[in-house]
């Protein structure tokens, strides 16, 4: 597995940047509103810039996002799709729900290399 090219650490999540995807593992309890959506498109935007790129959201921590949250991504043409990974039945229930709120490639897996081969075929 590579090594990340850039760490960042934002008060409610953990990013790990490589060259065409970004992971993130958000924190225990955190809430995924405005704010923290900005702050993570501020990131990628800095990261990519236009570069074309895959998010890809490991689930091992309960948190929640307002699925509302993700229209927000439309204006962002650079974001190619969103992966979660996880391998707990609710967090995956929670996931196939929010899928339904995005327009864009939206995807969920049990496992990283899972997600990290759909990144090759989706940029």
């Amino acid at each position: 597995m590579s090594a990340s090219q850039k760490q960042v650490e934002l008060g409610f999540v953990n990013l790990s940047f490589y060259k065409d995807h970004v992971i993130s593992s958000i924190k225990e309890g955190s809430v995924i509103e405005l704010e923290e959506i900005n702050a993570l498109l501020n990131e990628c935007k800095k990261f990519f810039g236009d570069k074309p790129h895959i998010y890809i959201s490991i689930r091992k921590n309960n948190y929640n996002v307002n699925p509302l949250m993700y229209s927000l991504l439309n204006d962002y043409k650079a974001l190619k799709g969103i992966a979660i990974v996880t391998g707990k039945p609710q967090t995956l229930s929670t996931a196939i729900f929010e899928s339904k709120f995005a327009h864009l490639p939206f995807k969920v897996f049990v496992n990283l290399e899972e997600a990290k081969l759909w990144v090759k075929n989706a940029i």
